[in-house]
């Protein structure tokens, strides 16, 4: 099974690349075009032409339906341009949050598993590369991790990582075979944005939850 969906309680997953990669792609056209729109005065009511942030949008989660920074800027330019209820934006930035945190945790299950079945479905290497030496570990870190959560790789033995306070790692920073991984930033702003929008409607139990992962 190819699938782009996050994994079941079970780690049983396959997943391919491809979709990921138009789906980001077409974040990024979608970003540009946002920007472009600012620079001009104003974002204005959304489009469904195939040169609109909202076109662009909509098939990225096509592609990948369950792309974290997809929904989570979906959300921000649906706010922008107040084309959404709060009630609307907010279920945006919580599937964002939820998406991002099972995403993570997925992407790094793969890393952690050199000799996974996972892995041992695309290549019989143990380097994990496919095709013309093409590494797919390298392309989970930066097409997964980097551009659909903003995990950033911090390095070496968790023992000997620090926060910027001198502390010890935080909660959310990840060790594999590979080293330390930070919590999402996606998921970050999703939680605080949901948190938000449900303090504004009034639902402050539910925005407390959210906000006592941190």
């Amino acid at each position: 099974m190819t699938t782009t969906t996050p994994p079941a309680a079970n780690g049983d997953y396959h997943f391919t690349l491809v979709p990921m990669l138009l789906s980001m792609s077409h974040v990024h056209l979608a970003s540009r075009t946002v920007s472009e729109a600012i620079a001009m005065g104003g974002i204005g009511y959304h489009s469904s032409s195939s040169s609109s942030p909202e076109y662009h949008f909509r098939r990225s989660l096509h592609h990948w339906p369950t792309n974290p920074i997809a929904h989570s800027l979906f959300a921000n330019y649906r706010r922008m341009n107040g084309s959404s209820s709060l009630a609307s934006m907010c279920n945006m930035y919580q599937r964002a949050a939820l998406y991002a945190s099972r995403w993570r945790m997925l992407a790094l299950d793969f890393l952690g598993r050199s000799s996974s079945a996972a892995e041992e479905s695309m290549t019989e290497d143990n380097d994990v590369t496919v095709g013309d030496g093409i590494d797919v570990n390298e392309w989970v870190k930066l097409l997964i991790l980097n551009g659909a959560l903003d995990v950033e790789y911090i390095g070496g033995d968790v023992d000997h990582v620090d926060n910027e306070e001198g502390k010890e790692k935080n909660e959310d920073e990840t060790e594999n075979d590979d080293g330390v991984y930070s919590s999402s930033g996606v998921e970050a702003t999703a939680l605080f944005m949901s948190a938000f929008l449900l303090s504004l409607l009034s639902r402050h139990d539910e925005a407390l939850t959210h906000l006592k992962k941190y």
